[in-house]
C-alpha cells in the first residue's frame, strides 16, 4: 500500500508479476499480486471445495482473482472504482476471464494472450505458438487450460457457438486494453484485430468505443519495464 491516506487505485496481477505490481506501487497504486500462476497456484484447491464444479484451470485461477478483490474491497484505502487486472500470455487470458465474470474489475489488460485469450480461435492456427484448439486441448500442460469440450470442435473452429471476442463483449463499457508485439509468436496481430474490430459494436452501443483499446509494441513475446511503465500510463488514463 503506498504512503498517504488514500483511497488509491488497485493494481493486480499474478504473483509472478511481482515486478510489475512493484512499478504499480511505486506510482501510487495498491499492489496485489495472488497465487494464480504456474510458479504459484492455490487455485487448484479450490476444486476439493466444489467438487460439483466442471471448471478448467483458467477460469479457476481467474476466479480466486476476484475471491482476492473481496478482500481488496475491505480495505478503506482501496478505490473500489478503479481496479486494474493484468496479466501475460496464459496469465493475461486469465486477466480476460477475471474481467468478463466480475463488473468490479473496471480496468484489464491482456498482454500478449494468444488464442483463447485476445485472439478467438477461428483466428487461431498451430502457426500461433502451436495454440490451436488441437494443440491446447492434447498438449499435457495447457489441456485442462480450458474445458474439455473445446476439442470437439478441433477442426471445426468455424462451428464453436462463441468465441473469444465475446469475452471483451462481457468486458464493455469498461476499459480494455489488448497488447501484443508485432512478431509476437504466440499470437497474429491479424487475430488480435479481428477480436477488437468484432467487439467495437458492443462498445459502441454502450457508448464507450475509445474504452476498448490495442497498444502494439515492438519485439517478441517478452516484455520489460518500459512496456510495463506503458501499461501503467494506460492505467492511469483508464
Amino acid at each position: 500500500i503506498p504512503d498517504g491516506r488514500g483511497p488509491f487505485p488497485v493494481f493486480m496481477t499474478q504473483s509472478n508479476h511481482r515486478r510489475w505490481a512493484l512499478l504499480a506501487l511505486s506510482r501510487g497504486y495498491i499492489a496485489c499480486v495472488y497465487p494464480g500462476a504456474d510458479s504459484n497456484d492455490q487455485s487448484g484447491q479450490l476444486a476439493a471445495v466444489y467438487p460439483e464444479c466442471d471448471w478448467s484451470k483458467l477460469t479457476r485461477r481467474a476466479w480466486l482473482a476476484g475471491r482476492a478483490l473481496d478482500y481488496l474491497l475491505t480495505l478503506p484505502v482501496a478505490d473500489p472504482d478503479c481496479v486494474a487486472i493484468t496479466g501475460h500470455s496464459r496469465n493475461g487470458k486469465q486477466s480476460l476471464i477475471a474481467a468478463a465474470m466480475d463488473e468490479r474489475f473496471s480496468a484489464v489488460i491482456s498482454s500478449s494472450s494468444g488464442s483463447g485469450g485476445a485472439v478467438s480461435w477461428r483466428c487461431s492456427s498451430e502457426f500461433c505458438f502451436q495454440e490451436s484448439v488441437e494443440f491446447m486441448t492434447r498438449n499435457a500442460t495447457t489441456r485442462d487450460w480450458f474445458h474439455p469440450r473445446l476439442r470437439f470442435f478441433t477442426g471445426r473452429e468455424d462451428r464453436l457457438p462463441v468465441d473469444n471476442h465475446a469475452l471483451l463483449g462481457l468486458i464493455a463499457p469498461r476499459a480494455c486494453l489488448l497488447s501484443d508485439a508485432m512478431t509476437d509468436g504466440c499470437g497474429s496481430m491479424f487475430g488480435v484485430e479481428m477480436s477488437y474490430l468484432a467487439a467495437q459494436p458492443v462498445y459502441g452501443l454502450l457508448g464507450a468505443r475509445d474504452a476498448l483499446a490495442l497498444r502494439w509494441r515492438p519485439g517478441n513475446h517478452e516484455t520489460d519495464a518500459e512496456v510495463i511503465q506503458g501499461y501503467l500510463d494506460w492505467c492511469d488514463h483508464a
